[in-house]
């Protein structure tokens, strides 16, 4: 049984690693486009044009380290929501309601007043790439690393206010990239799954529902491209 202090601080470094990742590896990528390109447009375009195979790499790498982690700390994956019980069909309907809730109330209709628009991929390549990855492993690895992960082994150790927002924070930090609005999105999200995690314990009901607002919000790019 690790301690408490050195638990929490473990455990938030895990959440930090995504949100460190996504600043890390464009610059790193902006550097070795710099070598081949000593034209900074030519890196900047660059960068936007793989940005969606950087972010699917950094998910990948920042899934992978929370997996050696719970290695290490002696964590199973039904210790973070993930079981056959998480096959639970009263919790699959219900993050298939919720994650299209979100998508209505938090993205669809702020568009459609234009309070906010969300910004899309503007690559083809790219943007076909970069709607692969948020329906797969977006889910997956953010729903594991922020919910299963970060709020199992947060409770207890913190006031469930904390344990909470703590990991919607560092999840929302790492969307810094599609503007501020979405930053706000993706806060607003993360407490609503977080608290749906408390509730169910199922972190596989979670990415389902994940899976879902992302599924409909690239649907919604799909729609606007072909208007």
């Amino acid at each position: 049984m690790i301690k408490t202090k050195k638990g929490i601080a473990s455990t938030v470094f895990i959440l930090l690693v995504p949100l460190a990742l996504s600043y890390l590896s464009p610059s790193i990528f902006g550097v070795f486009a710099g070598l081949v390109s000593r034209n900074s447009e030519a890196v900047s375009n660059a960068i936007s044009k793989y940005i969606a195979y950087i972010l699917a790499f950094n998910y990948v790498i920042a899934f992978c380290i929370a997996l050696l982690r719970m290695k290490k700390q002696g964590v199973a994956f039904c210790d973070v929501g993930v079981s056959k019980k998480s096959f639970n069909v009263k919790h699959i309907f219900l993050a298939v309601i919720l994650g299209i809730g979100c998508f209505v109330f938090l993205n669809l209709l702020p568009d459609i007043l234009g309070i906010y628009k969300q910004t899309s991929p503007t690559n083809s390549e790219g943007g076909f790439m970069f709607f692969v990855s948020s329906i797969t492993l977006a889910p997956i690895a953010e729903e594991f690393i922020f919910r299963g992960y970060g709020i199992s082994l947060l409770k207890g150790k913190l006031p469930v206010w904390a344990t909470v927002l703590i990991p919607s924070v560092c999840f929302s930090l790492i969307h810094i990239y599609m503007g501020v609005a979405n930053v706000i999105w993706a806060l607003v999200a993360g407490i609503i799954l977080s608290i749906f995690f408390l509730k169910t314990k199922n972190c596989v009901a979670c990415m389902i529902a994940h899976f879902c607002m992302n599924f409909s919000i690239g649907l919604m790019y799909a729609v606007i491209a072909f208007q």
